[in-house]
């Protein structure tokens, strides 16, 4: 028999049914076993819930809901991109990741992936861009100054090639770290060669940089002090710029005897290293730290003997200087160049133990070496 609305009352089996009982508070649909009256007296459920749960990474779709022709069908989408689910569930939608995360253009991810490149900040960067401008000017300066009174007794004094050449080794050295500045993340493989490309310049921009200022004060001190023992020995003697640049060129040469090999066999690339991986359960976020910068296989050894031959020139340098500090501070520069050379070494006695220090953190390993290059140089 049929009600007045022409619902089944009459005899017939009893069936399971999404129903939302009749003393329910909630309002929520439960899987019942009812009989016809039942049937014909409850609220309708709509959309009617899928009949089995989804599984993690999935959710149930409300278009298969209402548009499923069989109640007992599975019912279950993937979760769309930057979305996820951690676990079984009966949900009409999945969870956002959380800000800074993602699934990687990936469906149906049951956790999202955050990862930390540990790139440095851009206003470090930025830092590091106005530091190589200022000595950029400095440089410039100096040189035009130095061509512009080229023919004052100060600077003929100071023997303006060597002047040039000073100007110019801190131009180089200071551009360093345009190199050092850039950087790359995980999956920009482009910006990845561009900075291997520039680590490997690193190396070529400082040392010549810092090679043609020691061993241009190397040169005019030595040409300095020839002319000072043929004076003593009541000689006439002639030393030409000329004559004392090989020493620069010689120099050079050694310099780049280390340089190239180094290029050629182990060179000076970007590389990224992974820290480790953290989890998040509660914000069902898996997090990779990693951090890159520029390196080679036996880095110590080379810069070792970079460093180690520099400091050999460092030393003649300064010994050169000792012999002429009895004559006129107006002919010499021995008290400045010590000067120089003292504050040179203690940025580097300082900044070696910092940069072990600071171990992997990237941003901190940055500023250093721009400090360490920039007052280096402005000395």
């Amino acid at each position: 028999s049929f009600d007045k609305d022409r619902r089944n009352v009459g005899r017939a089996s009893a069936g399971m049914q999404f129903q939302i009982p009749l003393d329910s508070t909630t309002g929520e649909a439960e899987l019942m076993l009812v009989s016809p009256a039942d049937q014909a007296r409850v609220g309708i459920a709509y959309p009617a819930p899928a009949s089995t749960s989804c599984g993690a990474g999935e959710y149930i779709d409300e278009t298969s809901v209402k548009e499923g022709i069989s109640l007992l069908e599975r019912k279950c989408s993937k979760c769309p991109v930057d979305t996820f689910q951690p676990s079984t569930n009966n949900d009409f939608g999945c969870r956002a990741c959380p800000e800074g995360s993602g699934t990687a253009g990936d469906t149906g991810a049951d956790v999202c992936v955050a990862m930390d490149e540990n790139l440095v900040p851009q206003g470090m960067i930025t830092f590091g861009c106005v530091i190589v401008g200022v000595n950029f000017l400095l440089a410039i300066t100096f040189a035009a100054w130095t061509i512009k009174y080229r023919n004052d007794p100060v600077v003929r004094l100071g023997q303006k090639e060597f002047l040039l050449l000073l100007c110019c080794g801190s131009f180089l050295s200071s551009s360093s770290i345009i190199p050092l500045s850039l950087q790359a993340g995980i999956f920009d493989d482009d910006a990845a060669k561009a900075a291997s490309a520039a680590c490997t310049a690193v190396p070529w921009l400082y040392s010549t940089g810092w090679i043609l200022q020691y061993s241009s004060l190397f040169a005019k001190s030595f040409r300095m002090r020839q002319v000072m023992k043929a004076t003593r020995r009541m000689r006439q003697v002639k030393v030409t710029a000329k004559q004392t640049l090989l020493f620069v060129l010689a120099a050079l040469m050694l310099n780049y005897a280390i340089i190239i090999p180094w290029t050629v066999i182990d060179p000076y690339t970007w590389e990224r290293v992974e820290l480790g991986v953290t989890v998040d359960k509660d914000a069902g976020v898996i997090t990779y730290e990693s951090v890159g910068n520029c390196s080679s296989e036996h880095l110590g050894a080379w810069l070792g003997s970079m460093l180690g031959y520099h400091l050999c020139i460092m030393l003649a340098t300064n010994w050169i200087l000792w012999t002429l500090r009895f004559m006129n501070d107006r002919y010499q520069e021995s008290k400045y160049v010590t000067l120089a050379s003292l504050f040179a070494c203690e940025f580097l006695l300082m900044g070696v133990p910092i940069m072990i220090a600071v171990g992997d953190s990237s941003q901190l390993r940055y500023i250093v070496l721009v400090l360490i290059i920039a007052f280096s140089d402005m000395g």
